[in-house]
């Protein structure tokens, strides 16, 4: 955990999208989450049907709360979605989320899905892989040594030729990009069209979200650190 961590708004940071379980109000533990609500005051992704709306969870780390995305008593997947792309048209984009999924065995779907090139994006593949085209037209594959079921703080950045994933503050993977933002967007379900053009949500996150943040633009690094530590302060998180 960074010492000297202040608490930055991601909306004062130009965020489209800054989900956050602390800000949730009006919920109890166990209550469904048919919209959340995002401190920009716009882009907040809902879920309709009561059977796949996301649970809002009390004390989960650092004594803040969290939303339970996925659980296995849900046999259609709990996950939200926006209606359009909040990032839509963007030409570089950053992604900085929390999380713990409940396991890192088997595939899954990823914490939030932009991507436009493959419908299938997992997190995790077969355990400690990630194949992922968030914010990309390239589906990149990459594999960490930090297990999904332990506290994460991510951060992903895609711009024209180059995509860089950092986690807990430090980076694993970058590789030649090319930007492409999707078209359903999800929090916590992969999103896409097969190539017949239906919609695909066959895999969904099992686990924990604490913090979504969505730029349509690459994020300065004094930016991006400032905001890791801001998320790692308020959830107990240690990160670099």
């Amino acid at each position: 955990m960074h010492r000297r961590a202040r608490h930055l708004n991601p909306a004062h940071a130009g965020a489209a999208t800054a989900l956050d379980a602390r800000f949730l109000s009006g919920f109890s533990d166990g209550s469904t989450l048919g919209t959340w609500t995002s401190r920009t005051g716009n882009n907040s992704p809902t879920q309709s049907t009561e059977a796949n709306k996301p649970l809002y969870k009390v004390a989960l780390q650092g004594g803040c709360p969290g939303v339970l995305v996925d659980d296995t008593a849900s046999t259609s997947g709990r996950f939200a979605t926006w209606s359009s792309s909040p990032i839509s048209g963007a030409t570089a984009a950053t992604f900085v989320y929390a999380c713990k999924r409940t396991s890192d065995a088997g595939s899954g779907a990823p914490v939030c899905n932009f991507g436009n090139s493959f419908y299938a994006d997992h997190n995790p593949y077969g355990g400690a892989g990630s194949y992922l085209s968030l914010g990309s037209s390239i589906r990149h594959e990459w594999w960490s040594s930090i297990p999904l079921n332990s506290l994460n703080i991510e951060s992903i950045t895609s711009k024209s030729d180059q995509f860089t994933v950092r986690q807990l503050g430090t980076s694993i993977y970058t590789s030649g990009n090319t930007v492409g933002i999707g078209l359903y967007p999800r929090i916590g379900a992969n999103g896409g069209l097969r190539p017949s053009g239906a919609v695909d949500i066959a895999y969904y996150w099992v686990g924990h979200i604490y913090s979504v943040n969505v730029f349509a633009f690459e994020l300065s690094n004094p930016l991006r650190k400032r905001l890791e530590h801001s998320i790692a302060f308020s959830f107990k998180i240690r990160t670099n």
